[in-house]
């Protein structure tokens, strides 16, 4: 189930995580409102819940993010199709005409998920429900992971590469985006922003128009900050090479903020036109690559060795690199590499190799014997 196959509010996934290994929160956006749906573990460990429980917590133990989304989106698509007339009586509808305000600061409702004899049943909660704003203070959550997987890998560069590291910020600041002063770009405050449509992704991410333009959207929260001030900090160093207008990435081109106080929160980056088909939205959906001219794939790896072997020259690297971050513009039919956030998925980067210019050169070797080239 997707929000286009049913009239309504859009709707999207916007975080989802694991505590005490037995309970799954999921959090959708659900128009202008926040959507936080949690899972529990039955006592019989044997209930609908228990299963997608443990399937997505195997899939994070296997570090492996496609099985994580998928079963992300059978969560969300079981909420959406058991709790969505409950939904569409609590949640403020968003018009095409709303600003992009309403979904960084929505309004919040809390409910359960669980199955009763078999069958699904959403249950309001009167508890507050997780709380995930850009710039405010927030305890972190208890999450299944190692925290040895927080260290930085050595990517190669020196740490005067990247302008920051927000680990070492204090609590209050942990979801503003660091900037320098002399930086040089317009900053669009959330109510100046208009929403189109969210993006496949965790965190939020969106498709909006900026001074009239579509552009693509991308602000910090708990769980995507790194991932976001990467990216940034990625795009600024394209944007201050030698490349800045040839590069196959997306071009930053300006700061969101928050209307009050002026916070920056957040990037607007060039929005990257593509097909709507979606076996060829992106490299990693092609299906049957063979059904593709051998030129176009021929074409399109080598502009993607093209691209990386430039983005390592001027002391970027590329990181979570796979098909699925390749996109193939409209009207030219060449690619584009997206997502500076870091990170890396299996099988197209060893986790040894996470976030350096090892990792990125065996992904592209990947990606040819994916294209079969």
């Amino acid at each position: 189930m997707s929000s286009s196959e049913y009239e309504g509010p859009s709707w999207g996934i916007q975080e989802i995580y694991l505590t005490c290994e037995s309970h799954l929160i999921i959090a959708i956006s659900y128009g202008a409102a926040r959507i936080e749906v949690q899972l529990h573990q039955t006592r019989s460990g044997r209930a609908a819940e228990d299963k997608l429980i443990k399937e997505y917590k195997a899939a994070c133990d296997a570090e492996d993010e496609d099985k994580e989304m998928a079963v992300a989106e059978r969560v969300a698509d079981q909420i959406m199709e058991t709790g969505k007339p409950v939904f569409d009586k609590l949640a403020p509808v968003q018009s095409a005409e709303e600003d992009f305000h309403s979904l960084i600061f929505p309004e919040k409702f809390a409910f359960s998920l669980s199955t009763v004899k078999g069958r699904w049943q959403i249950t309001k909660l009167e508890e507050e429900p997780h709380t995930n704003v850009p710039g405010r203070r927030e305890p972190m959550r208890t999450v299944l992971e190692d925290d040895t997987a927080m260290d930085e890998p050595d990517d190669g560069f020196s740490d005067e590469d990247m302008d920051t590291d927000q680990d070492d910020l204090a609590d209050d600041e942990i979801f503003l985006v660091t900037t320098t002063a002399d930086l040089d770009l317009p900053r669009y405050s959330t109510k100046d922003i208009k929403l189109i449509e969210r993006l496949d992704g965790f965190g939020i991410v969106a498709r909006v128009v900026v001074d009239g333009q579509e552009r693509c959207v991308k602000v910090l929260d708990r769980d995507t900050r790194r991932a976001v001030q990467r990216e940034f900090d990625c795009l600024k160093k394209i944007a201050a090479s030698p490349y800045a207008a040839t590069m196959r990435t997306p071009k930053l081109l300006g700061i969101v903020v928050v209307p009050d106080d002026g916070r920056a929160i957040g990037i607007v980056e060039e929005y990257i036109s593509h097909p709507e088909v979606y076996e060829m939205s992106n490299l990693g959906r092609i299906g049957k690559v063979t059904k593709v001219d051998k030129k176009r794939r021929a074409k399109w790896a080598s502009q993607i060795q093209e691209t990386v072997a430039r983005l390592h020259e001027i002391g970027v690297v590329w990181g979570d690199a796979k098909p699925s971050n390749v996109l193939i513009e409209s009207g030219t039919d060449d690619v584009r590499v997206i997502d500076f956030g870091g990170g890396f998925t299996t099988p197209w980067v060893n986790d040894k190799l996470a976030e350096t210019v090892q990792g990125d050169d065996e992904a592209v070797r990947k990606i040819a014997k994916y294209l079969k080239v």
